[in-house]
């Protein structure tokens, strides 16, 4: 696999000071060799290639941890997307959601669902469900990014016209704040996706400290 070019310092001390506080202190500070004075051309030369090395370990091990990284961010939104089929479709979810609650590691934290749907309303109902539809297919990474900068979430694909959000939230006291906080998530984001699509309308579940009961605010949400 390629390395990474990232900028990696190693420094070598060369000192007429042969007092161990020094090379202690130089130690600490991150220098990698310390050689007293009169320097050896030998003694110069293999200190340069045990710095080589270093870097290029250094290199390597950033390079490994960039590429496991940049994998596991393209994984992310297929198990989100397996999360909410689990947690809001399936009748029988048990066994699936305490797979994802181990994976994400989301034991006991509460949260709720907020449906958004894409869309023109006439007489009461959504109609031109297929062409929101398309039209929202390039601008959904967009919206996960809008969400993600909002809330603590895990977001469902784009289902004809509409996005599925759990979002989790642990430190409301009581319901009025949770209500506060859930309409205050979904006026920003109305805010920030109208440039790109007018026509949205967004539900919201109730509240749940236990995520075994997510699909009740799932439902809650599309009423």
């Amino acid at each position: 696999s390629p390395v990474v070019n990232v900028p990696v310092l190693s420094n070598i001390i060369t000192s007429a000071f042969d007092y161990f506080d020094y090379a202690v202190e130089a130690v600490a500070l991150g220098v990698d060799e310390y050689i007293l004075k009169p320097v050896r051309e030998d003694t110069l030369v293999e200190a340069i290639h045990k710095v080589i090395h270093v870097i290029e370990e250094k290199r390597e091990s950033i390079s490994r941890e960039t590429q496991l990284k940049e994998k596991f961010e393209l994984v992310i939104p297929i198990l989100e997307n397996g999360f909410i089929n689990s947690l809001c479709m399936m009748e029988d979810n048990t066994e699936e959601i305490e797979y994802y609650k181990k994976l994400f590691e989301y034991e006991d934290v509460g949260g709720y669902v907020m449906v958004i749907e894409f869309g023109e309303k006439e007489e009461g109902r959504i109609t031109n469900k297929i062409g929101a539809s398309v039209r929202n297919q390039k601008l959904y990474s967009s919206y996960r990014d809008i969400l993600k900068a909002l809330c603590n979430c895990v977001i469902g694909p784009l289902m004809l016209n509409r996005i599925i959000v759990y979002i989790f939230d642990d430190e409301m006291s009581n319901e009025y704040d949770q209500k506060v906080a859930a309409d205050r998530i979904a006026r920003s984001f109305l805010k920030r996706a109208k440039p790109f699509y007018s026509d949205i309308y967004i539900g919201i579940g109730s509240y749940f400290n236990n995520l075994n009961h997510a699909r009740q605010s799932y439902h809650e949400a599309l009423q």
